[in-house]
């Protein structure tokens, strides 16, 4: 059986975090939910009969304001099954990591299937560096942080890697404020000899 994912409980003994802690986007189960009104009894003690299907094509339509053709299918997973039956067999792309039935569906049916790795790309620091922390990938940071950092793995490239300038920069008229300078001035003196043992 193929892992779908959701194992909180794994995800925690390895991460840590109380459970509500968590969002799971491995399930359409939310925990704020959508509000759902007061449905009818039959609801939840018939099966839906067919003369009512063109009611949930017109109400889809209304919902995701299109006209285009709609077919209900039994969930996200009978489309995902079907898809690569009906269209041409030929080759694939897989933006991973996403759920797994995507591509062994795809190859259940013949396909060519490519696993494309997710790309991550960010300016913020301290987000980027919480996911190497993490274990989510691999990527370039300070060689004195990470030496600090526990858990965090060096990877010889075998090749040289160029030193890269760090600034320390503010407004002008931020900077003359008194405060601001001397703050200025101990980073500078504290940065410089952190940065020299990398």
């Amino acid at each position: 059986m193929r892992d779908h994912g959701g194992n909180l409980d794994q995800a925690r003994a390895r991460f840590g975090g109380a459970a509500a802690e968590w969002i799971d986007l491995s399930t359409g189960i939310n925990r704020v939910c959508w509000p759902v009104p007061a449905l009818p009894p039959d609801c939840w003690t018939a099966l839906p009969q067919a003369g009512r299907q063109g009611d949930l094509i017109e109400a889809a339509r209304a919902a995701y304001g299109t006209q285009a053709p709609v077919l209900p299918v039994a969930g996200a997973q009978a489309a995902i099954q079907m898809l690569p039956q009906i269209l041409p067999r030929g080759s694939a792309r897989v933006l991973a990591p996403t759920y797994n039935e995507h591509a062994a569906c795809l190859r259940a049916a013949g396909w060519q299937v490519q696993r494309e790795d997710f790309t991550l790309r960010t300016d913020d620091q301290v987000a980027y560096f919480e996911y190497l922390r993490a274990g989510c990938g691999i990527g370039f940071f300070q060689a004195e942080v990470a030496r600090r950092t526990e858990g965090v793995e060096e990877i010889p490239l075998g090749i040289p890697v160029p030193p890269l300038p760090v600034w320390i920069a503010a407004h002008e008229k931020v900077r003359r404020i008194p405060r601001v300078d001397l703050v200025w001035r101990m980073l500078e003196g504290g940065l410089a000899p952190f940065l020299q043992r990398g």
